[in-house]
């Protein structure tokens, strides 16, 4: 059996104004009837279309998860191996390099260490030739120095020779 109650506006004022708690009462009781009768009766064939796909996607995200993983260990398992070291460690074990990943490691390694060996050779070439040159430079022009001035020296010397030998022909003539 239900029972109806049909109020105008100003009996449900003066209802609502002596009780503050029916006041509340009834708001939630409006409210969840709205929700019942507009918003659920909408929302279910809405989530009955999203839910099943929004599922798929999640095992297929799940799928796809599982399988970069298992790809990535399998990856890992070529290079590495698990040691048991439960009679240093209890309870631990550690991944340690394959020989074919310590080999990897090791080429990789060596030719990082040729590429930086043979940069810095060509820096150390580039260097020694500025310095050769400049050192050249300098060389030459102290040579060039000297070589004048033993010339003038020279020069000097056999000019002075021969006046002196000159005036002592013309003073002895």
């Amino acid at each position: 059996m239900s029972m109806t109650l049909k109020l105008d506006a100003s009996a449900l004022r003066a209802l609502i104004e002596d009780d503050a708690d029916f006041k509340l009462e009834l708001q939630r009781a409006v409210t969840a009837e709205v929700v019942r009768n507009t918003l659920l009766k909408d929302a279910a064939p809405i989530a009955d279309r999203l839910v099943p796909e929004a599922m798929s996607l999640a095992i297929e995200d799940s799928l796809m998860a599982e399988e970069f993983t298992k790809q990535l260990r399998e990856k890992i398992s070529k290079f590495t191996y698990f040691e048991d070291r439960q009679q240093f460690f209890p309870r631990n074990s550690a991944a340690v390099l394959t020989s074919d990943a310590k080999a990897r490691v090791k080429a990789a390694v060596e030719k990082v260490g040729q590429e930086y060996l043979a940069q810095q050779a060509e820096e150390l070439k580039g260097y020694i030739k500025e310095k050769f040159e400049a050192r050249e430079a300098q060389i030459g022009a102290e040579l060039d120095r000297q070589l004048r001035r033993h010339m003038d020296n020279y020069f000097e010397r056999e000019v002075a020779e021969e006046v002196t030998r000159r005036l002592q022909a013309a003073a002895g003539a």
